[in-house]
């Protein structure tokens, strides 16, 4: 286990500091070129249909009983990635966001979701999100909507299965008997949208290191469905293109013991000068088709928006 040393901590300290974290996020947006075309759906809703009703056909032979279903959106763009980090961040706020600059592609996250974290105990926690609902600026209609997604057997059953994945990826890494599902369809609200979201732990066996934990337990069964490997091969067959980055894993080993990855939704793909954003969600027998399009559209609107925002208040700004 390291110890971190006296530079370490005040490298720590400043990057933690309130006023620090605007400062950083300021000289991030390093240019004053950025602009972006509209994001346009690489699907019409006629093609998320067609999709939709094929997964339908695998649900009711028995191939699966969940599929997550996603579709990309993408825009031209000029400029730097990292001149949407602080409307974005500003915007939605993540829990488990992050930057990352590769040598032929950037990513932004936004993400809201937890895939594991393992603390220098070795006690694992994976928080997985299914269940989603829009937000209202009426309080008493965003109220009716919490209500609606906290009641709906169909957001139950979902979760229901997810949670069972989770726990049984958890298992091949934990100590036995030691998989708990410590909270059960909590509400999670963000900005624009409310999650119903689970907290499942383990105790990791000794023999385990964290990376053979988050390796056993890869990917996330939130974004793939179940059984999970037939859920993949759904998933080639019918999505529009490769999902890239989306839906992996985003995250650290530390030498203090620590580890911790989140989910990579909500994010964006900078490439070849194109902006590529995707939502998607879990397709069940019960699910509706119009319903879960939308809901695809709402747990990306505001990225899309807030992205698009940005060239045009810089334009206002030079005039």
């Amino acid at each position: 286990m390291g110890k971190p040393d006296t530079a370490a901590h005040a490298a720590f300290q400043f990057l933690t500091d309130e006023s620090n974290q605007t400062l950083l996020l300021k000289l991030a947006q390093s240019s004053d070129s950025f602009s972006i075309e509209s994001f346009a759906a690489k699907w019409q809703k006629a093609d998320y249909e067609k999709a939709f009703f094929r997964v339908q056909d695998y649900l009711q032979a028995g191939d699966c009983y969940q599929v997550n279903l996603t579709q990309p959106h993408s825009a031209q763009y000029t400029g730097s990635a990292l001149d949407t980090l602080l409307p974005l961040y500003r915007a939605l706020n993540p829990s488990y966001g992050c930057y990352f600059e590769g040598k032929d592609c950037q990513l932004v996250s936004v993400s809201p979701e937890r895939f594991i974290s393992i603390d220098n105990t070795g006690r694992l926690e994976a928080k997985p999100i299914k269940g989603t609902i829009k937000r209202s600026d009426d309080p008493i209609q965003d109220q009716l909507l919490i209500d609606e997604l906290s009641s709906s057997p169909k957001n139950q059953a979902e979760k229901l299965m997810i949670v069972d994945l989770l726990r049984n990826d958890l298992s091949m890494s934990a100590q036995p008997g030691s998989v708990n599902v410590d909270n059960l369809f909590e509400l999670e609200s963000h900005p624009n949208v409310h999650h119903l979201v689970s907290t499942i732990t383990a105790q990791l066996k000794p023999e385990i290191s964290p990376a053979e934990a988050i390796s056993n337990a890869f990917p996330g069964g939130s974004i793939t469905g179940a059984p999970k490997k037939r859920a993949m091969e759904i998933i080639s067959e019918l999505e529009a293109q490769p999902r890239s980055l989306y839906c992996g894993s985003f995250g650290y080993y530390s030498d203090s013991g620590n580890t911790d990855f989140n989910i990579l939704i909500r994010s964006l793909e900078f490439r070849d000068n194109t902006i590529t954003c995707w939502g998607g969600g879990g397709i069940t027998v019960d699910s509706d088709c119009d319903d879960e399009y939308e809901e695809s559209l709402t747990k990306i609107r505001r990225i899309m928006e807030t992205v698009e925002g940005i060239s045009i208040s810089r334009g206002k700004k030079d005039n």
